[in-house]
């Protein structure tokens, strides 16, 4: 009876109590299960969207060396539901959320040229479309929260959920998600084949090679082939008669031509303040510098320094004080951020490097750790550095006190403060020459006004020896060896 009471509750097949009042059956979700394909149900290019994230299935290496291992990062993708055009996506090492969602949606919305190009890749404007959608259709996962409810409301565009470890409502991009790991992760060094290592397998972290910039441009040409080259079957005779390119990107064009549309928000500006995190920044002379979201207080990223030709003439770095304000920023993409100074403004990054840019902002968090914790550590060395030299400075000035003593114990009597200083000039003429085996000229080689010049100031020009007596140079290289 425990058993069934368990059971009962907790098999594959079971219910919960608000799935049922709903009228939520497993013989309803068996029943959507044979009604077609799911974009057969969509009649308009942006009406509805499928929204999900996935694993990119891959073990890369930092971009500072290739001995640090990441993590697997993550993607979003966001896949017309009557086309599998695939519109937008955001890739990065942040775990789904409902900030990763936003993300993808503003990508979606985005022209992807400067994108593009950013990972090396060139397309004309046509090559992916960019769109806004009406709806967005996602599990109960990164979508679902208060933050993404509230954007997509402030949009004025819907969301439907489907059932939890259900993918019946988004299949489409399901299997594109498996498509693409199989087609583009699943053949790169490190791939985690999207399971755990079994015993006997080798070292992921051994046969990872790639970061994340070489990464990139794999997945965005099997993005490009899955919209632009891939032949497909035209979903309507209308098309077919019409002589429509067998492709996901001749339906999209089409349908935009023919009127298959649905109305939804196209302000970019207003999509880029609700979808990009916000990071805490403040305005210096040199620009508007990050602080560190990983930091309980307030520590500015170091290098990451943005501005632009409005904020040079805007006067707002010349304040005394600094000036706190957030800053919107892809994580994936430390090249420019956008601020609200009397309306959104793009900033660029001000950087003599230009592999920083290619960086993510985690990537960079980690190097700069790095580095914080080698200068912490190089402190002992340099305490130590200073004790040596002080013990070593000692130890000379003991040998060289005892050599003086010598010699002025050879003199019989020390010399006094006016003897030090007469024979300065001399002196140093004649280490001159022993350290340059250079004999100076005699006098007569002097030119005449500077002899002349010597005697009106009531000086007596000094005779320059042509050499050196051998007693004393060799005086001079025997102190100089020891």
């Amino acid at each position: 009876m425990s058993q069934f009471e368990y059971w009962g509750r907790h098999g594959n097949e079971a219910l919960s109590a608000i799935a049922i009042s709903r009228g939520e059956t497993p013989e309803r979700r068996n029943y959507l299960r044979r009604q077609g394909k799911a974009k057969d149900r969509h009649l308009t290019v942006n009406g509805e969207a499928f929204l999900d994230s996935t694993s990119c299935d891959q073990t890369l290496v930092s971009g500072a060396s290739r001995l640090k291992v990441l993590s697997s990062p993550w993607r979003t993708d966001v896949q017309g539901a009557a086309t599998d055009y695939i519109f937008g996506h955001h890739v990065g090492f942040e775990s789904p959320s409902q900030t990763t969602a936003l993300m993808a949606i503003l990508h979606a919305a985005e022209d992807k040229v400067a994108y593009c190009e950013r990972f090396g890749i060139k397309i004309q404007p046509g090559e992916w479309h960019a769109m806004t959608f009406r709806q967005f259709v996602m599990d109960n996962g990164e979508g679902k929260g208060q933050l993404a409810m509230r954007a997509l409301e402030e949009m004025e565009v819907g969301a439907s959920f489907g059932a939890a470890y259900d993918a019946i409502n988004k299949s489409p991009l399901e299997s594109r998600h498996a498509s693409t790991q199989t087609h583009v992760d699943h053949l790169m060094p490190g791939s985690t084949m999207g399971k755990r290592a079994a015993r006997g397998e080798p070292c992921r972290a051994s046969l990872a090679r790639l970061n994340f910039f070489e990464y990139m441009p794999r997945l965005i040409r099997h993005v490009l082939y899955h919209n632009n080259e891939e032949i497909i079957t035209l979903p309507t005779i209308e098309m077919r008669r019409d002589g429509v390119e067998p492709t996901r990107r001749g339906v999209v064009e089409w349908m935009v031509a023919n009127g298959y549309t649905t109305s939804a928000p196209t302000d970019l500006q207003a999509l880029r303040i609700r979808c990009l995190p916000r990071l805490q920044a403040c305005i210096q002379p040199d620009g508007i510098h990050l602080y560190d979201p990983t930091y309980s207080g307030k520590r500015i990223i170091r290098q990451l320094v943005y501005s632009s030709d409005w904020l040079q003439r805007s006067g707002s770095l010349a304040r005394s004080r600094r000036w706190t304000l957030e800053a919107h920023i892809n994580p994936s993409d430390l090249s420019r951020i956008w601020v609200n100074l009397g309306g959104l403004k793009c900033m660029s990054l001000k950087s003599p490097d230009p592999d920083l840019k290619e960086l993510t902002l985690m990537d960079w968090l980690t190097i700069s750790g790095d580095d914080r914790l080698r200068l912490f550590l190089d402190k002992a060395n340099k305490v130590q550095e200073g004790v040596d030299a002080v013990a070593s400075l000692k130890r000379v000035i003991k040998v060289a006190n005892k050599e003086r003593n010598a010699e002025i114990k050879a003199t019989g009597t020390k010399p006094t403060r006016s003897e030090l200083k007469r024979e300065r000039r001399s002196n140093t003429v004649l280490e001159r020459v022993a350290m340059t085996g250079i004999p100076t000229g005699s006098k007569h080689t002097r030119p005449h006004a500077e002899s002349h010049a010597k005697e009106d100031w009531g000086t007596e020009p000094t005779m320059q020896p042509a050499g050196l007596g051998l007693d004393l140079m060799q005086a001079i290289r025997a102190s100089r060896k020891q």
